[in-house]
């Protein structure tokens, strides 16, 4: 193993950054170190800057100032162990895709287009929809499923590649309580079966006090960074470590 291969400790480690959407600021100076193994929230209301924090943690936005490292290498350069659930993802896709045939794309890499599959690949799709309990929906048109069922496609296609984090935009959005409680729950179960990383993006804390060990709240162009349960959710954002306008 070379210095470079080595592991960080840490899932985002990230020291006086600023970002910025345009000529906007989204925060700046600061400083936030979450550990590898938890889950974690973004929150913060519309237009706080929540994607474009997941957007320079996957690599497709510059950072503006500071450092911020993934898994131990610069925004980007991990992204073959991340798996990544967008919001709405399958609104983008074929409706009469089958569910073995979109879990199949996040088993070999080409999530934005079908390629002929091989039999290993499709066992590998098969035991990510059994890790989310959705072997029943593999032969069924995405058309045909219910937003928690889609929700469940989605999160195997992200985990069959077996990844070391995994990134979840809004997913309880558009969701009922019982399929917002159910996916929670599968979220803890995949957690603590796989010990992977786990970040959510959200708007509120609601449903995910329960769910997560810490959280970043982004607003008024500062990122505050709770470890703490009982300050989960109040945004005092002066115990933030290098945060602050």
């Amino acid at each position: 193993m070379t210095k470079n291969d080595k592991l960080s400790p840490y899932a985002l480690d990230a020291s006086k950054l600023t970002l910025r959407y345009g000529d906007h600021v989204v925060f700046q100076n600061a400083s936030f170190h979450v550990h590898q193994q938890e889950i974690v929230s973004i929150t913060g209301p519309n237009g706080s800057g929540k994607t474009t924090l997941i957007n320079a943690i996957l690599g497709e936005k510059a950072i503006d100032s500071g450092t911020l490292e993934v898994l131990g290498k610069k925004p980007g350069d991990a992204n073959a162990v991340l798996g990544y659930v967008s919001q709405n993802y399958t609104e983008n896709n074929s409706e009469v895709i089958s569910v073995i045939d979109m879990v199949t794309l996040g088993v070999n890499g080409n999530r934005y287009g079908l390629h002929f599959t091989n039999a290993s690949e499709k066992a590998d799709a098969m035991l990510a929809l059994k890790r989310v309990n959705a072997v029943n929906l593999a032969h069924k048109r995405m058309s045909t499923l219910s937003g928690g069922q889609r929700q469940r496609v989605q999160i195997a296609q992200a985990i069959a590649s077996k990844p070391k984090m995994l990134i979840l935009d809004e997913p309880f959005a558009n969701l009922d309580i019982k399929s917002t409680v159910e996916i929670g729950a599968l979220l803890k179960t995949i957690h603590a079966k796989y010990n992977i990383t786990i970040i959510i993006v959200a708007h509120i804390m609601e449903h995910l006090r329960n769910l997560v060990t810490s959280q970043i709240h982004i607003e008024n162009e500062v990122a505050a960074y709770f470890e703490d349960a009982e300050l989960m959710g109040t945004h005092k954002v002066q115990n933030v470590e290098g945060g602050g306008k």
